[in-house]
């Protein structure tokens, strides 16, 4: 039970930690809060407000449940 309960509790620390993108431009409001017109223009070019990263696969690729 104790070691299922810390699994539960570094994949949570490990999904917050993740969760925090880093916008571009410092003054970028959170995606939460965007306007209207910032939706639209933000979400096509989503790669110009928050910074990317290209994940290459490994050498074992199975499908996703």
């Amino acid at each position: 039970m104790r070691k299922t309960i810390g699994v539960l509790l570094t994949a949570a620390a490990l999904a917050v930690g993740t969760a925090n993108a880093q916008p571009i431009r410092p003054d970028t409001p959170s995606i939460l809060r965007w306007t209207l017109e910032q939706q639209t223009e933000w979400y096509p070019a989503i790669e110009t407000v928050y910074r990317t990263a290209t994940v290459k696969r490994g050498d074992t690729v199975r499908p996703l449940p």
